[in-house]
């Protein structure tokens, strides 16, 4: 009976498993300042605030971009970020359309759908991992604002950036 043994196994290790995702979080938050007009996922509380972090989104500026997020995506994944699609709103969904949904119905739910990016979030990342696809994801965004736009060059970071410390 393995299963026995993997479930005791699985058990112990949790806590070092959910502590490994929530110091990726708080590289996410540390190393992430702002970004503008993007909305990010509320900052934790604490190690005991309940949350097992098995996702980080963001919802995208879509409004000021000009780049829709599967550019986005497509751009991330060019650089060896892999990005995920998290949320859809559920009544333009097939079962939703069939019992009446339509768009323009729930806005909030369909903006959400529209703009929510899940950025990469699993135990084995290493911490240059969440460096990669937030490095990643401020240059798109910065290369592809049409609100900020940089008065140089088109690839030239807007994005407030709060490097670690070195210790």
């Amino acid at each position: 009976r393995t299963t026995g043994h993997f479930s005791i196994f699985a058990a112990a290790a949790l806590p070092a498993f959910l502590a490994r995702r929530r110091a990726l979080v708080d590289r996410y938050f540390q190393r992430l300042a702002t970004v503008p007009a993007c909305v990010l996922p509320p900052r934790p509380a604490g190690p005991d605030d309940g949350f097992s972090w098995n996702m980080f989104c963001v919802l995208l500026p879509l409004d000021r971009l000009s780049i829709d997020r599967k550019g986005v995506r497509e751009a991330l994944h060019a650089r060896g970020v892999g990005t995920g699609i998290s949320y859809e709103a559920l009544h333009l969904t097939t079962l939703g359309r069939r019992c009446g949904g339509r768009e323009g119905q729930f806005p909030a739910a369909e903006r959400i759908a529209r703009e929510t990016l899940t950025l990469p979030l699993f135990t084995a990342m290493a911490d240059g991992d969440v460096d990669q696809a937030l490095d990643s994801l401020r240059e798109r965004l910065a290369a592809f604002d049409t609100v900020n736009r940089p008065a140089g060059p088109a690839d030239h970071l807007v994005i407030d950036y709060v490097p670690l410390s070195a210790d």
